[in-house]
């Protein structure tokens, strides 16, 4: 284990504005930082992008920060490689709530988990509940196995409050802040401009931003206004700008006269009125929404309903009561305050620095780790696959325990305590989907028919993970258990039939691992079943216990 782990965070988000705050914020208080390289490119993240800047605060290898930069944390699976370099090198992880990658850091990160989340612009759902939407059936048992080191870092103290009991008690204050490119224009606005600045992107991507759009045009459309926001597809009103550069978009939070934010969610809140008011901008805004829950006391820019809304948007447009625009731009400061790199720091060295890192990480020596139990499983009744499981039965020295298993059937002179007779089972989808749930792991598609080791007791679902040991698979094995895929190439002269290849492809493409005997094997299987060389360890005669507790201790 790397001795700096603990200083080290991986930040998995890329939200442009959002980095450029809380990435320098981590480095402020002491820590290095790794920000991802790539993410999907779709309006969902419109506002996301890369940045190699903080690259240079980490000292693990560079060979290391090169596999990081090349991966797609967002969709990949985890490969070995990527496992061992998050459990080696760092000690936390603040992860976006994007399924696949959240699930996939509860599966395989041993450290401190933050999900990192700024209230869902859905009105009813629940990040619980809208994670049975889109997540395995393996995810609830996942985040209860990691409720010691997993944490709710909830950007408003109120995103807790409707969700279950587990994520409540777990729960962690880390406000966030607006960056210095834009604080650096506080109290700058001066207005001039006779127009409303409006913002709503996406308009005909999303039925959501059109109905925001429509209402918007029905209260306001008569009123002098520019909308922003980025569009992927075009909008034949002339008074939506799309995405505009910074300049354009600077001159609107200084000159325009009013901004009107819309939102009524009372757990979610955009960058832009944060700007505005930073500005120093007039927002006129509904007191239903965030901005009216982040004071105790109803602002003079807050409304409960539209009318009231539009009679102060009426007054600020048109320059007919400069009392309300001081009033409304003097009273902003709170809500600004609140957003500052002086009350982020206060709040995130209390709760994140003082609070979080002081939680211990569990141990990953060999000697100081509970024990670990494998179960070694033959996928055939063959000499050759037997002398391999034999070979990793005598490997597993403490704390690595191991269940071999057998196909030979059960005799009474059979010594049950040195292999344990078993068979190969096939199970339906449905019941593949409801042992996930209770086993807390699941690997790629759920097929129609599956296999599973059936023993007649426990199935071998007492153990940590399996290593299953042959060249051929009748059925994808079920991923009900973790699991590395010995490979042993098939003896000439029994050919694989389309259906078997096809099963075996998919059982190697669910491992966590692949391991091989020689480089020859290696190749059939990047050749043949289209194993990225990442996930495979070949095997070689120096190859002790050490080594495979790594290996057991890097599957999820």
């Amino acid at each position: 284990m790397d001795g700096n782990l603990n200083q080290r965070v991986v930040w998995l988000l890329n939200h442009t504005t959002l980095r450029e705050f809380e990435a320098p914020l981590l480095l402020r208080l002491g820590l290095e930082v790794y920000c991802p390289k790539r993410f999907p490119r779709n309006p969902d993240n419109r506002s996301a992008s890369v940045s190699y800047q903080f690259d240079s605060s980490l000292t693990i290898p560079e060979s290391e920060l090169r596999i990081l930069n090349e991966f797609d944390f967002y969709s990949d699976p985890f490969s070995p490689q990527i496992r061992q370099i998050l459990n080696d090198r760092f000690g936390t992880v603040i992860v976006a709530y994007m399924f696949p990658m959240f699930q996939r850091i509860l599966e395989s990160f041993r450290g401190r988990i933050l999900l990192r989340t700024f209230g869902s612009t859905h009105p009813t759902y629940t990040y619980y509940s809208f994670a049975h939407e889109v997540a395995s059936p393996a995810f609830e048992r996942q985040i209860a196995s990691a409720s010691d080191r997993f944490w709710f870092a909830q950007a408003y103290p109120n995103l807790k409050l409707i969700e279950p009991p587990m994520i409540q008690r777990r729960s962690v204050d880390l406000p966030l802040g607006l960056p210095e490119r834009i604080t650096e224009h506080h109290r700058s606005w001066t207005g001039g401009d006779p127009r409303i600045l409006f913002v709503c992107p996406e308009i005909e991507s999303y039925q959501e931003s059109l109905q925001i759009y429509l209402e918007f045009k029905q209260h306001f459309g008569d009123l002098g206004h520019v909308i922003c926001g980025a569009q992927s597809k075009p909008h034949k009103d002339s008074a939506v700008l799309g995405k505009v550069d910074a300049a354009t978009y600077d001159g609107f939070f200084r000159n325009c006269n009013v901004m009107f934010y819309h939102s009524r969610l009372p757990r979610h809140i955009h960058y832009h009125p944060l700007e505005a008011i930073c500005y120093g901008m007039p927002v006129v805004y509904m007191q239903q929404g965030m901005l009216g829950q982040l004071t105790q006391t109803k602002l003079p820019g807050a409304c409960d309903t539209i009318q009231e809304a539009r009679d102060k948007v009426l007054k600020l447009i048109h320059c007919k009561d400069s009392t309300l625009a001081r009033e409304i731009c003097d009273s902003q400061e709170q809500i600004y305050h609140l957003f500052t790199q002086q009350y982020a720091l206060e709040r995130w060295n209390r709760e994140f620095i003082q609070g979080v890192l002081q939680s211990p990480l569990p141990s990953v020596s060999q000697n100081c780790q509970p024990s670990k139990k494998v179960g070694i499983l033959p996928l055939a009744d063959h000499r050759l696959i037997d002398e391999t499981c034999q070979r990793i039965k005598s490997l597993c020295k403490k704390p690595l325990d191991s269940r071999l298993g057998t196909l030979q059937t059960w005799n009474p002179n059979m010594d049950t305590a040195r292999s344990k007779p078993f068979s190969w089972k096939t199970i339906t989808g449905e019941q593949m989907r409801y042992a996930q749930r209770l086993s807390g792991h699941s690997q790629g598609n759920i097929e129609p028919v599956n296999v599973v080791p059936d023993d007649g007791i426990c199935d071998f679902m007492d153990c940590d993970a399996w290593i299953i040991v042959g060249d051929r698979c009748s059925a994808p094995v079920a991923t009900v258990k973790p699991y590395a895929f010995y490979y042993i190439q098939p003896v000439p002269g029994i050919p694989l039939s389309e259906s078997v290849q096809r099963a075996t492809a998919q059982s190697i493409q669910n491992a966590h691992c692949v391991l091989v005997q020689n480089p020859r094997d290696r190749d059939l299987l990047v050749k043949e079943y289209g194993v990225s060389q990442d996930w495979i360890i070949t095997i070689d005669s120096e190859f002790d216990g050490e080594d495979l507790w790594t290996i057991i201790q890097n599957i999820p």
